[in-house]
């Protein structure tokens, strides 16, 4: 019994270190913006749920959406409140902040893991906070995003 209960603990806690993993490198490529390596985090089917309600599935859907907004924040951090697993799925939920700069160009956006940027016209900066959800899967050995959702609490 207490070999089990090892065996179950070192699993979570492997998971726990995976989906930290995952979040780590989506803010890392996101703040380089490297579009190319945020999408690898994501599984092909994966959904996101855009602060706007907008549902786009798939990576390329995904791609696009992020794609007009992902040069315009210029600083984003994420407070985890927390990650569950089980062997092949966790999640992970908390609050983000960003600074978005605003330019001249009429696009509108909301993206990120943990992360919700924006262009409008105008110019200056603004700061953006929020929640967000994100659903992992584990398949062949590596984590992704199969599910993303952001609310803006502004």
């Amino acid at each position: 019994m207490i070999l089990v209960a090892v065996s179950i603990s070192a699993s979570a806690a492997d998971c726990n270190k995976a989906i930290e993993g995952v979040r780590d490198s989506w803010l890392t490529a996101w703040k380089a913006k490297n579009l190319d390596e945020v999408m690898k985090l994501y599984a092909e089917n994966a959904t996101l749920l855009s602060p706007d309600g907008q549902l786009h599935v798939g990576r390329t859907q995904i791609g696009a959406y992020f794609k007009t907004s992902i040069d315009s924040v210029t600083d984003v951090s994420v407070i985890s409140a927390g990650v569950v697993c089980s062997s092949v799925t966790g999640y992970d939920t908390g609050t983000y902040s960003q600074t978005v700069s605003k330019g001249g160009a009429g696009m509108g956006g909301n993206a990120g893991m943990g992360g919700n940027a924006g262009m409008g016209g105008g110019g200056g900066t603004s700061q953006e906070h929020g929640n967000y959800a994100v659903t992992l899967r584990q398949e062949s050995g590596k984590w992704q995003v199969v599910q993303h959702a952001n609310v803006r609490s502004e």
